[in-house]
Parts: structure tokens; C-alpha cells; sequence
């Protein structure tokens, strides 16, 4: 029984290092990008060299989709194919197109996937924000509804999380006193019945003595 208590207690207190941990990191990350945004006035805020963006439009209608989320990487390894985020001169929201050719000055040619026309103004690097790196269908429209309503729901939720994680908490910490208070029973039932068979034997040995 104090072998099963004990192995429950360590595992409420795993779960609950686990759960410590990925509210840390969501706040470590929410935090910078707030920094980011705010402070550093980036048109497109990053975390860790990494964002993230919600396509509206269909210029690459195929690959990339009306409400698909993208994950852009800033590098400096730019090709010939690869999907970049950029931002023109003078354009408030950035444009992810492919990269089909480059110019001798080290400028990229650049056209959506279901465009019909290239785009007029080269891309030099300085305008670049990321290689396309993974793509996640249908995300946008969740992300568009949380802005609009749902984050009623998601802060409810992690509230709910953030509460259950305290209790369980409490709980571990309540089995772990219960245990150490069981233990300490044991002990003195332990010592108790040892005294009681030293005073047998020694009232023994008195009557032989008689």
C-alpha cells in the first residue's frame, strides 16, 4: 500500500513539473513575441528565429491555402523554389510567394503558385523574413475565430488547466504527509511491541530467579 502511494505521488509530481514547464514556455514565447511587436516594432514578430502567419489570400492557391497557418524560418540559405515571406517597401502586411529565379545582382524573381504574371518587384534579401517551413491546413480559421470570440474559451480552459494542476499538486503533497505519518506509526508500533517483549522477557527471567 505505501509502495503504490509513493509511486502515485511521483507521478502527480511529474505531471505537474510537465504542466509547469509548458506554461513556461508559452509565456517565455508569448513574452518575447510581445517584445517583439511591440518594442522591437517587427512587422513580423519571432520567437526563436521561428513565426507564424495566417494565409488570406489565394495567390498560392495549391500549395498554400486560404486559412492555412505558415511556419517561416529566417536563414540565410535562399534558392531557387523555395515559398518566402517578405516585406515590399511600403506594404504594412508581408507576401509569401516562390521563388522561381535569380538575378545576377543576388535579387529574387518571385510569383505566387497560381498567378499567372511574376511579381514586378525583385526581392532582395534585406525584405526577406523566412523559408516556408511547414505549413498547417485549416489552422487560420481557428486562429480567426479565437481573435473574433474564442478566447473566452481558451482562457477558460487554461484556467481550468491551471487550476487542476495546483490541486493535483495539493493532492501529491497531502499523499506524501500521509505516507510520512504512516511510516512514523509503523515506527512506534514497531518500538512499542519491542518494549513490550523486553519487559516479558525480563519478568521471565525474574521468576527463574525465584
Amino acid at each position: 500500500m505505501a509502495k503504490s502511494s509513493k509511486a502515485l505521488t511521483v507521478i502527480k509530481k511529474v505531471v505537474w513539473g510537465i504542466v509547469c514547464a509548458i506554461f513556461g514556455f508559452v509565456l517565455v514565447v508569448l513574452g518575447w513575441l510581445a517584445v517583439d511587436k511591440f518594442i522591437l516594432k517587427s512587422p513580423v514578430p519571432k520567437a526563436f528565429g521561428f513565426a507564424t502567419l495566417t494565409i488570406a489570400t489565394g495567390s498560392m492557391q495549391g500549395t498554400i491555402d486560404i486559412g492555412d497557418v505558415i511556419v517561416i524560418r529566417k536563414t540565410d540559405d535562399y534558392k531557387r523554389w523555395d515559398v518566402i515571406t517578405f516585406l515590399l517597401p511600403g506594404d504594412k502586411i508581408p507576401t509569401t510567394h516562390r521563388i522561381i529565379a535569380v538575378n545576377p545582382d543576388g535579387s529574387f524573381i518571385t510569383k505566387g503558385d497560381s498567378n499567372n504574371t511574376e511579381d514586378k518587384t525583385p526581392v532582395t534579401r534585406d525584405m526577406i523574413h523566412g523559408e516556408v517551413v511547414l505549413t498547417v491546413k485549416n489552422l487560420g480559421h481557428f486562429v480567426n475565430w479565437v481573435r473574433m470570440e474564442g478566447w473566452l474559451y481558451i482562457v477558460s480552459l487554461l484556467a481550468i488547466i491551471g487550476i487542476g494542476g495546483f490541486l493535483l499538486k495539493g493532492s501529491a503533497d497531502q499523499s506524501e504527509e500521509d505516507s510520512s505519518d504512516g511510516g512514523s506509526s509503523e515506527d512506534s508500533a514497531e518500538n512499542s511491541a519491542e518494549s513490550a517483549d523486553a519487559s516479558t522477557t525480563g519478568n521471565a527471567s525474574s521468576n527463574g530467579d525465584n
